[in-house]
């Protein structure tokens, strides 16, 4: 078996848990997920089966679209309802307009900085380790891309948002933020992943579910092919003289490519734009690569052999 399952991840699971339990139910040694949860979080988790942990890097850019509780007048050390008080104060009445106008003000490209309470490495350790030993955490602000911050509830101390943003975000620290902001403090209070690029959380099965489906041999039916999970990349077919070439992670010629999409290559050299999948003259998917408009040659990034 191999290709995309989408889980739904429940409350207290942490993402490990996940592959641990799924390599147990599917006796699949290569496993991998493109986008960690944390344990108070649920939603969408992408598990990549088998061959398809190549695509890992291609899946990982993508938008993530979550629904998010965040709790005013309590700010906690992790920044979520798991977290030890740290202070607290009085909410304001806020109009809807004034809480609003506050989760907007984090829309776009930001810098954000991480909580103390993460898995980025300081000096070897994780830094939850750290300050779980007491010690002063500070992690450097990263740029990170919200595109959208919709509020859909506000009932007094709750606010419920939806947030559009991209890899390497924070909801932690943004619900820290946006406490800050508004002058109180608050903390996240439940977090629910429902879209992670193309997968949504319409797709998504629970544990108990894909336990099912293996033990009635339907499962198979579930798991998404890697040509569809790639469905965001333009295809093109080399012809039999630009196959070899590929296959061998070898650059190819754009005079191999029998036909190329329009609009598939941009003039910028950036290493993310440009990717296609790539397919040989029967339409079997043969890995994934890069039009370099400049050398006028396809590049091989990952080839599925």
């Amino acid at each position: 078996m191999e290709g995309i399952l989408v889980v739904d991840k429940e409350v207290q699971w942490t993402s490990h848990d996940v592959v641990s339990k799924l390599r147990n139910i599917l006796k699949i040694k290569k496993i991998g997920h493109t986008g960690t949860l944390d344990p108070l979080a649920t939603g969408v988790l992408v598990i990549l089966l088998g061959r398809a942990t190549k695509i890992l890097q291609f899946l990982q850019e993508q938008e993530k679209e979550y629904i998010a509780q965040i709790c005013l007048g309590i700010s906690t050390d992790t920044f979520d309802a798991q977290g030890q008080v740290r202070e607290k104060k009085e909410v304001p009445e806020f109009e809807l307009a004034d809480v609003e106008r506050a989760g907007n003000s984090f829309e776009g490209e930001i810098e954000q900085s991480p909580p103390p309470f993460s898995a980025i490495k300081i000096g070897g350790r994780k830094s939850y380790q750290l300050a779980r030993a007491g010690k002063a955490v500070e992690l450097k602000p990263r740029k990170v891309n919200i595109s959208q911050i919709e509020l859909l509830e506000w009932k007094s101390p709750v606010l419920k948002l939806r947030i559009l943003c991209s890899r390497g975000t924070y909801i932690r620290s943004l619900a820290e933020d946006i406490g800050q902001k508004l002058g109180c403090g608050g903390h996240l209070l439940s977090l629910r992943r429902i879209r992670s690029g193309e997968f949504s959380i319409d797709q998504a099965l629970t544990l108990n579910q894909i336990f099912t489906l293996h033990e009635k041999e339907t499962l198979h039916r579930e798991v998404i092919s890697i040509d569809q999970a790639l469905r965001h990349l333009p295809a093109i077919n080399l012809s039999s003289n630009g196959i070899f070439s590929f296959e061998h992670g070898a650059k190819v010629n754009l005079s191999a490519i029998s036909d190329i999409p329009l609009g598939a290559v941009s003039q910028s050299v950036h290493p993310y734009q440009n990717k296609v999948r790539v397919k040989d003259d029967t339409g079997h998917l043969m890995g994934i690569g890069r039009l370099d408009p400049l050398t006028g040659r396809l590049c091989p990034l990952s080839v599925f052999r």
